[in-house]
């Protein structure tokens, strides 16, 4: 379970809300346990891009919604933007940041 954070995450109502893209399925009542920095880096000509990945750090994030196009899912797939409600804490994450999951998840 993967997901790119766009934006810094905000602290509402005891919950966090972070925005961000589904690069895999992303669950209800799952985890995010680690999440690490990256960087595009484009070509002179725009025609090249490269991902530069940082070193993963520990983080423990539950799924409690997800919320896109006004509606509530169980279950999003990759490529979807959204909105997750989630406990635990992301104090520590900032736009340009990929949480992920465990393995199996």
């Amino acid at each position: 379970m993967q997901f790119i954070v766009c934006g810094t995450p905000e602290f509402k109502e005891g919950l966090w809300q972070i925005v961000g893209r589904c690069t895999s399925d992303v669950h209800v009542g799952k985890r995010f346990l680690e999440y690490f920095p990256y960087t595009v880096i484009r070509s002179p000509d725009n025609l090249e891009i490269q991902s530069e990945y940082g070193t993963p750090r520990p983080i423990n994030l539950l799924v409690e919604k997800i919320v896109a196009y006004r509606h509530e899912f169980e279950t999003l797939s990759s490529g979807i933007t959204c909105l997750l409600i989630a406990s635990g804490d992301a104090s520590d994450l900032t736009d340009d940041v990929i949480l992920r999951g465990a393995s199996d998840e």
